[in-house]
């Protein structure tokens, strides 16, 4: 096999796989179970799965030989102004003729052609640009390949199957005979590298993909961070930059920030030494705070709080006995409370003011006989004044001493609690040292608990319930404390600023700082700009996998063996076939890329001057029908062929040149010609004739609701015997019904046209019947060879006959004095001329 195989082991390994696919298969899914371009990514990672990759391309045939006819095109909407009611069929034999004049349709349908089986330059396909409404393009293609009846739905791009057909128009000119082009023959070699090649692009356009939607996102370093040592850095991280080097540049803690907005404080003061006596406030006020902390802690401690708890019931229990002695004494008082606190608080009173008032130089209480009460100014009995007495003996005594001496000394512990700031002054001063808000939340809850506990306390209600919160401190003061010592810092900083002008090596370290911060910040955009660049270079190792040139150097290796000699072989007959030796060219082989074989046709002798510019449109569309011939003549499918006038522009030597090749052609494949020229449909008729083919013709033609409308076969080129049976079978049998239903008025309309057609028809019967084919319109040639013995069978009833029915319906295509009055045949005597003219064809071919 051309030392294929070992060639192919030497590819990419996934391309081995697809080669293998192709071999086993025929054909390749590149997103199969094990989709190609991620095993070509997976071959450039050098992480390519265990396949088995050996295969042998003479394992398998690569090809098979179509044979492919179209049949008809229906439905069509959108296309040109095409917006035929009938489909355009292209009959059973293998030459058709598609007849129109100019604007019928004919360009729109090759146009469709070109569209749908992928012809070269196929031009833009447009709808009808005169139609407001924007129509979508589509039609019913109906063919058949290999002898199997299909059809499809063209939308619009092209169909598979209809890729193989051929189309030549005016625009092939500018093919090999502009520039180079890619021959259409292959071997079966040649369609598993093309195979390659296109599974290659398919692969390679994924990885584009990929590539392109793999966009770098790494945002712009700021300017006046590009000299820092982050920034140099940053500039050079590729798909190498390790995990250690993120980490290194790109972590910003709190110290760093700490440290970045000291830096930025300093380089802002304008006064070092007011920030430093400011400073040295705060670091005050701050270290107040901590010191009224700490003593509130001590004086409302549990410890204290327990101490002050034993002078409590200390005092209650010294209280609780001199009650239990007042009780027994003054147990048979009427009034109750005696002794109590607040008996002894009006007793006290009472004392005062007779000491200091009433009874002044007199012990208390005064008892004498005309001494009267100091509360109710009443005198005296004895009964009062010995309970004044006995009052006076309870309070002087000594368990009410112990009593006032235990609760004085409750009292003045209490006292040594000092009263707490309100919370408002409390939050000036956290204000004033700028602390935030969790700090302020630690001060607060600390002073509200103190506060708490210490109303607990004075209110004697702590010792009691003993029902409040815990207080902790510690939080507070290392808040505090830590503020208190970057007071003291950012002062010792502030004060070496004052010392020496430090502020290059500050606003260095800032932007340093800043660095760190940007990176730190951007971390995640810089690890996805090293995963891009990863991803990225991976990318394009695995696009270089796909690379076709290797395919492309293989395929010219073999082309100067397998194509390019038959090729030129190929062009050098069909020019001679077609009469163009005169026309000095040679064709030659270009190159070869991405699979395609280029060539390319010179001038002999003048190979420096262009073919386009030295050669006449005649010449020039004569050499492009011979390139085109030999291009498809040498594929191994045997699929239609479509020309659109190809005689435009030759002379008459060439256009009968040409008509003689087609009709060879057609003997071969189906070849479908549009046309609005007479002079080629005769030639084809008259050339169809001596190679045995049966041409069919189609007229075409523009109606009021679109164009491309088929139209019966041209009279003047038809077989006379089936169009006198169409007019017979088919258009009589409808004049007679609109004549019957719809009356004369209608049908004459009909009618008319009917008797021109059938005076054509006399003159077709005349050129091919009696004349015998001799002499035709529309062609040059005088066919004499095997017909001019026929001429002999002709009577002077014939001529009479053919004479009367010519003269009779020639008057109704020629105009009439307006006196005549002229009636048109009826159907039945159309019938009867119709069939008396069938039955003389029939008499007159039998004739010896």
């Amino acid at each position: 096999m051309h030392g294929i195989d070992i060639w192919l082991n030497q590819r990419p390994k996934w391309l081995r796989v697809a080669a293998k696919r192709y071999i086993l298969c025929g054909e390749v899914d590149i997103d199969g179970e094990k989709p190609l371009t991620d095993l070509c990514i997976s071959e450039a990672s050098g992480n390519f799965p265990t396949i088995e990759l050996n295969a042998s391309l003479s394992h398998t045939a690569l090809t098979s030989k179509n044979t492919l006819r179209l049949c008809s095109v229906n439905s069509i909407k959108g296309v040109n102004a095409l917006a035929p009611k009938k489909g355009l069929s292209f009959g059973d034999g293998d030459l058709c003729v598609v007849y129109g004049n100019n604007g019928s349709g004919k360009s729109g349908y090759v146009r469709l052609l070109k569209h749908s089986c992928g012809a070269r330059n196929p031009g833009l396909l447009y709808g009808d640009v005169f139609c407001a409404q924007n129509v979508a393009k589509e039609a019913i293609i109906e063919y058949e390949i290999n002898g199997e009846k299909k059809s499809i739905h063209w939308t619009n791009g092209i169909e598979p199957d209809l890729h193989q057909v051929d189309i030549f128009d005016t625009s092939f000119e500018n093919v090999f005979v502009g520039k180079e082009d890619e021959v259409c023959y292959e071997p079966e070699e040649f369609l598993f590298f093309r195979e390659l090649i296109k599974i290659c692009e398919k692969v390679q356009s994924q990885i584009d993909q990929m590539i392109s939607s793999n966009q770098s996102k790494k945002p712009n370093l700021p300017v006046e961070l590009s000299n820092t040592e982050v920034g140099k850095w940053y500039s050079t991280i590729s798909k190498n930059t390790s995990d250690a080097e993120i980490i290194k540049h790109c972590s910003f803690d709190e110290p760093m920030q700490q440290e970045l907005n000291q830096i930025n404080r300093r380089l802002s003061e304008k006064s070092p030494q007011k920030k430093v006596e400011e400073l040295t406030k705060k670091g005050s006020r701050t270290k107040e705070l901590i010191k009224l902390i700490e003593r509130l802690n001590r004086q409302l401690s549990d410890d204290s709080c327990k101490q002050l708890e034993q002078l409590f019931n200390l005092q209650k229990g010294e209280q609780d006995a001199a009650k239990t002695v007042a009780e027994n004494i003054f147990k048979e008082n009427n009034l109750n409370g005696i002794g109590t606190e607040i008996w002894k608080k009006l007793w006290f009173a009472a004392k005062a003011y007779s000491e200091q008032f009433a009874y002044v130089g007199m012990d208390f209480p005064n008892t004498s006989e005309d001494a009267v009460c100091v509360l109710c100014q009443q005198p005296l009995s004895k009964d009062a004044s010995k309970r004044f007495s006995d009052f006076e003996s309870f309070i002087s005594g000594e368990i009410q001493k112990s009593a006032d001496l235990a609760t004085r000394t409750f009292r003045d512990a209490v006292a040594l609690i000092e009263e707490i700031p309100k919370s408002e002054e409390i939050e000036m001063i956290l204000d004033f040292i700028e602390a935030d808000i969790a700090v302020k939340n630690e001060i607060a809850d600390c002073l509200c608990a103190f506060r708490h506990r210490r109303n607990l306390i004075f209110d004697e209600t702590w010792f009691i319930e003993k029902q409040d919160q815990k207080v902790c401190i510690s939080s507070a003061i290392l808040s505090l404390t830590a503020i208190n010592e970057k007071f003291e810092d950012d002062c010792k900083k502030f004060s070496l600023d004052l010392e020496k002008d430090n502020t290059e090596e500050l606003t260095n370290r800032r932007r340093e700082l800043q660095a760190i911060e940007w990176s730190s910040q951007h971390k995640t955009d810089i690890v996805d700009e090293i995963l891009y660049k990863r991803k990225a270079d991976l990318l394009q190792e695995a696009r270089k996998l796909t690379n076709t040139q290797a395919i492309s150097n293989k395929m010219s290796e073999l082309a100067d063996e397998l194509i390019t000699a038959a090729f030129i072989e190929r062009f050098n007959n069909e020019v001679k076939i077609l009469g163009a030796n005169r026309i000095r060219v040679t064709l030659s082989k270009e190159k070869v890329s991405k699979g395609k074989i280029l060539h390319k046709l010179r001038l002999i002798g003048a190979e420096k001057s262009s073919l386009h510019d030295i050669l006449s449109e005649g010449e020039k569309r004569i050499i492009s029908i011979a390139t085109f011939l030999a291009d498809i003549s040498g594929r191994d499918c045997v699929s239609t062929v479509i020309f659109d006038d190809p005689i435009s522009s030759l002379d008459q030597v060439f256009e009968e040149a040409v008509v003689q090749r087609l009709c060879t052609l057609s003997q071969e494949r189906q070849v479908i010609v549009f046309t609005h020229r007479l002079s080629l449909l005769g030639l084809l008729n008259d050339y169809a004739d001596k190679v045995n083919v049966s041409p069919t013709i189609i007229g075409i033609t523009a109606e009021p609701w679109g164009k491309g409308e088929p139209d019966l076969n041209p009279v003047i080129f038809s077989n006379p015997k089936k169009r006198l049976n169409d007019l017979i079978n088919t258009e009589l049998p409808k004049c007679r019904k609109i004549y019957e239903e719809n009356g004369c008025s209608e049908y004459f309309i009909k009618a008319k046209g009917l008797c021109s057609d059938f005076r054509n028809m006399i003159e077709r019967v005349i050129e091919k019947i009696l004349l015998g084919d001799v002499i035709e319109r529309y062609r040059r040639a005088i066919n004499t060879k095997g017909k001019i013995d026929k001429l002999a069978k002709i009577t002077l009833a014939d001529c009479n006959l053919l004479d009367e029915l010519m003269t009779k319906y020639s008057r109704y295509e020629h105009s009439q004095p307006n006196e005549l009055h002229l009636e048109l045949p009826l159907p039945d005597e159309f019938m009867n001329d119709f069939t008396f003219l069938k039955d003389w064809c029939d008499e007159f071919s039998k004739r010896t």
